[in-house]
């Protein structure tokens, strides 16, 4: 199950699914509800400007990334190459960096919505 680290500034976000805390490094940590093994966030991307979410998992779990916009936002995974809408795949226990963004510049930001399940 997702190991919980605390944080000291917590804020709701939708669905009450999950919170979002702000780390040390400046990104926003998924943290799920009690019992939960999905969360969501939501927000809005600008070019040049990604929002960073941090995440924590153990070894041989399964985390799935899903980012849905009406826009050209995606999702990019520190290591890996490309940006993507969906990605799935297996942990090693630590922390893990999601940096969403514009893939392109556009007219304005794009609002989205991500989702992480881990099993």
């Amino acid at each position: 199950m997702l190991r919980i680290l605390a944080a000291s500034a917590v804020f709701a976000v939708s669905l009450g699914l999950s919170t979002v805390a702000a780390t040390a490094s400046g990104c926003h940590e998924i943290k799920f509800a009690y019992g939960a093994y999905h969360g969501e966030v939501s927000g809005q991307a600008s070019y040049g400007h990604p929002t960073c979410y941090t995440f924590h998992s153990g070894n041989y779990q399964t985390a799935k990334v899903e980012l849905w916009s009406q826009g050209n936002v995606c999702f990019s995974i520190p290591g890996l190459h490309g940006c993507h809408k969906h990605y799935t795949f297996q942990t090693k226990e630590g922390q893990y960096r999601l940096d969403v963004k514009q893939a392109q510049q556009g007219y304005g930001p794009d609002d989205y919505s991500l989702k992480l399940t881990i099993h």
